[in-house]
């Protein structure tokens, strides 16, 4: 996956994302110290890049929420806190 693509993908989501998050003010207020690293269930390429920001937040000792992005026939993101 070239830079760009990444890129392009990563901004797509952070968009949903956050929509997602300003409709749910219980997962905004539970999240909002933390540093979110987007998954895609089916992108591995994707996720292998974020593998490597998760290493990178964790040196720097930042709170970690891993948010998988599941479309099925509405968008879903499923949360996990990693530290």
């Amino acid at each position: 996956m070239s830079q760009k693509e990444y890129i392009k993908i990563k901004l797509d989501l952070i968009n949903k994302l956050a929509e997602y998050i300003i409709s749910k003010p219980d997962l905004y207020k539970k999240y909002s110290d933390c540093s979110y690293v987007i998954y895609i269930k089916s992108n591995y390429s994707f996720n292998a890049k974020n593998k490597r920001l998760i290493e990178s937040l964790k040196r720097e000792k930042k709170k970690i929420v891993r948010a998988q992005f599941v479309e099925n026939n509405h968008v879903e993101w499923r949360f996990t806190t990693l530290n």
